[in-house]
């Protein structure tokens, strides 16, 4: 399925994600906000669920934060 990118449910589903963990490990907001844009900024207009899913995983985890990330996928 291809959707018009809203930087706004992306956000929305990593913070539901980042209330999963304890709050330790949990992400601060503009990191969220950063993880969001850097998507949107990739000059795609449209992509599907499935590529932008994967990028959100992709830079949960690179940005040190795999228990995000894990319960990204199992929110997902």
């Amino acid at each position: 399925m291809v959707v018009k990118f809203d930087q706004y449910k992306i956000e929305a589903a990593i913070a539901k994600a980042n209330k999963t963990v304890s709050q330790e490990l949990q992400i601060d907001a503009s990191t969220i906000q950063s993880i969001a844009s850097s998507i949107a900024s990739a000059d795609q207009v449209q992509l599907a669920v499935e590529d932008i899913q994967d990028k959100v995983e992709s830079l949960l985890m690179a940005s040190g934060h795999p228990e995000v990330a894990k319960n990204y996928i199992l929110y997902r």
